[in-house]
């Protein structure tokens, strides 16, 4: 008797651990060197696409400080893209500095879809609308299936971004020279007194020349008396539509995050192509 129920009971946990899914875990991505930076795991690329797009993304990292991979894959092992492409970065040594920042492109060709996952300071640079911008672009070439357009885009653009985020990050002695300043100031100066000077000089010509004569008035004036009488008033209303944002998504200029099995924050985004 006792017996069979250790055995029921035996039975009981296992088919409780058997009904919750497997999650994320190092074992689901391949271990990778992380110099590489492109991994075309479903060979889209050829070998000579593959190092170009890898020159880039080592370029990028050295420059800027903010690490940047590609990967391509037939399957993500029954994880999600979002799972898989954070997985990837997170249990393979990418990122700079502590907060490992730096971000990954996936290509799921099973569901043929794209992600794209941000770490640390990519969080930062890459928000939202910046990871909708950024798909735009990479779109246009998956559309295609030319999938070295799509992952040079991915680089180009991510570049831009990066750049443009640390010319925001000096101070402002150091945005501009002294130079540079004194040219604008100078250019807008001048550029606002002569419009001002311009627009003067019209409404003074026009007050001398166009100013008729009062004899214009003496030969047909007529006094009348006019009444407006009031009676009602109507008031209609029509109601302003609100712009509706997607769920999940932050249109106030952030970054939505999330957190990976590995515990790390991650923000991003991806869609079908």
């Amino acid at each position: 008797m006792k017996k069979k129920t250790i055995f029921f009971i035996i039975y009981l946990i296992f088919t409780m651990v058997s009904a919750f899914p497997a999650s994320a875990s190092a074992d689901d991505v391949p271990k990778v060197n992380a110099d590489i930076k492109v991994y075309d795991y479903a060979e889209l690329l050829t070998e000579d696409q593959e190092k170009q797009l890898a020159l880039k993304a080592k370029d990028i990292l050295a420059r800027h400080n903010i690490d940047i991979a590609i990967v391509t894959v037939n399957t993500t092992n029954g994880l999600s893209s979002m799972e898989y492409a954070d997985d990837f970065y997170d249990y393979n040594p990418f990122g700079y500095g502590n907060d490992a920042s730096g971000l990954l492109m996936l290509i799921n060709m099973e569901e043929r879809e794209v992600w794209i996952s941000t770490t640390g300071n990519a969080i930062t640079i890459f928000t939202d609308r910046n990871i909708d911008s950024l798909l735009d672009v990479v779109y246009t070439g998956l559309s295609q299936g030319d999938y070295y357009k799509a992952g040079n885009a991915f680089l180009s653009e991510s570049e831009r971004y990066i750049s443009k985020w640390e010319f925001q990050q000096k101070p402002f002695r150091e945005r501009y020279t002294i130079f540079g300043v004194l040219f604008f100031a100078l250019f807008w100066g001048f550029g606002a007194g002569g419009f001002i000077t311009f627009i003067l000089f019209i409404f003074s010509k026009k007050s001398i020349s166009g100013k008729p004569h009062m004899s214009t008035y003496q030969d047909n004036f007529e006094l009348t008396t006019r009444r407006d009488n009031f009676l009602s008033t109507n008031t209609t209303r029509s109601a302003i539509p609100k712009n509706v944002s997607s769920s999940g998504s932050s249109r106030s200029g952030g970054s939505t995050t999330h957190t990976s099995s590995s515990g790390r924050s991650h923000g991003g985004g991806g869609r079908k192509f």
